[in-house]
């Protein structure tokens, strides 16, 4: 059977490299591959344009209807079902499902726990959007499981976190982790990411990033974060962070990733790696080795970014 499960609407409705292996015809060639997976991103852009610009001339009562005839739809798919269909259904009933969110809120959540609950997360996506505060409570008294989209989380937190620490370590403190998760945690689409852009001041400052890491809910990404604002910080962090879930190797791999693509910030956490005591700096070269049994390429690229580490690390000596 069809998985019934999707991805958060801002994120695509499909998987372009899973659609391509339906395909019958397969590039000899890795640009040609790209190219297949770009058009198809673009016609599913395209695709979600034309429906988001239908949806939004609906009536209320409409749109309701198109999300019930939707879901038939959808319901009535097996494996034989064409990928294309199967996709521009889903596309369809995303962008319903986030405008139902947009215009109703709690009154759409309501509706589609009684209709669809495995659908609330897209409206819940939508309600977040326009009204932030509203949606966020309204996971807080939550007994949904999930209550909304793990990204959706992560927006609303950050969004509360803009009244201060108090307010966003009370959120977190609150928060219905259990019923987001369901002991989920590392897998695809169910771990909370830590965007580079978002703001770690307040989850330093209110000590809500390492109570949910000392709980067992890491956030991925902090530390990339945390070292693109402030490296001697992150580097500083790694000695007295407790995290549950997420390995000391782990963590220095999210640290030296931020600087992989930005040449001055590379060259700021260099210069931070250099001042550290000769005994730091090897177990951070010792944590790239011990991550790098997983990911030799990762381990390789980190060391020609930093080569004080691929020199300070046991296996050098």
């Amino acid at each position: 059977m069809i998985s019934r499960g999707a991805p958060g609407l801002k994120t695509g409705s499909g998987d372009p490299e899973r659609m391509h292996t339906s395909l019958e015809a397969r590039p000899d060639s890795v640009s040609a591959l790209e190219r297949e997976l770009e058009e198809l991103r673009e016609r599913g852009d395209l695709a979600r344009k034309l429906f988001e610009e239908e949806t939004a001339l609906l009536s209320g009562i409409a749109l309701r209807g198109r999300i019930e005839g939707l879901l038939k739809k959808y319901a009535s798919f097996d494996d034989d079902t064409d990928w294309q269909v199967v996709e521009k259904t889903e596309t369809a009933l995303f962008v319903a499902l986030f405008e139902l969110g947009k215009r109703e809120g709690k009154a759409g959540a309501e509706w589609i726990d009684e209709h669809a609950p495995e659908r609330r997360g897209h409206v819940m996506a939508g309600w977040a959007e326009v009204d932030p505060d509203a949606a966020l409570d309204a996971v807080l008294a939550s007994k949904r499981k999930p209550p909304c989209f793990p990204e959706t989380a992560m927006e609303l937190l950050e969004h509360r976190a803009k009244a201060g620490p108090d307010a966003l370590r009370s959120a977190c403190s609150r928060f219905p982790w259990e019923l987001l998760l369901a002991g989920k945690l590392n897998t695809y689409g169910d771990e909370l990411l830590f965007q580079p852009s978002m703001d770690v001041k307040p989850w330093l400052e209110s000590g809500a990033a390492e109570i949910l890491a000392r709980d067992g809910i890491p956030l991925s990404g902090f530390f990339t974060a945390w070292a693109g604002s402030d490296p001697a910080g992150a580097l500083a962090g790694l000695d007295t962070w407790d995290d549950v879930r997420l390995p000391y190797p782990r963590l220095v791999s999210e640290l030296l990733a931020a600087g992989s693509q930005q040449e001055d910030l590379r060259a700021n956490i260099l210069r931070e790696l250099e001042a550290l005591p000769e005994e730091k700096l090897t177990r951070i070269a010792d944590g790239v080795v011990e991550f790098g049994k997983g990911n030799s390429g990762r381990r390789e690229l980190f060391f020609k970014l930093y080569p004080i580490l691929e020199h300070a690390s046991s296996e050098a000596e």
